[in-house]
């Protein structure tokens, strides 16, 4: 919704400060959890696409899935080879 719309709205009395203000408030907070989904999105791919995870992934998934290895420790260690690979 644009500026303009909001402000028509509320020029005719559709609405008080009070809802715009919610109105902008709640905007705000879609435009921060977007971001916020952008960033995982592209951490994910990147995460997948590295070739050190995948070299390990496979297996990993098939210790966890036998109950092998536990989950956080099998994260951790995907996790920590994606890390190495990207520290600066």
């Amino acid at each position: 919704m644009g500026v303009g719309v909001l402000m028509r709205g509320c020029a005719c009395g559709v609405c008080g400060d009070q809802e715009t203000g919610e109105l902008w408030r709640r905007r705000e907070e879609q435009k921060r959890q977007w971001l916020w989904r952008l960033i995982a999105d592209e951490l994910v791919d990147r995460f997948k696409q590295d070739p050190s995870v995948q070299q390990q992934l496979g297996s990993l998934e098939r210790e966890v899935a036998r109950g092998t290895l536990p989950v956080g420790i099998a994260a951790e260690r995907l996790l920590d080879l994606f890390g190495h690979q990207h520290q600066s």
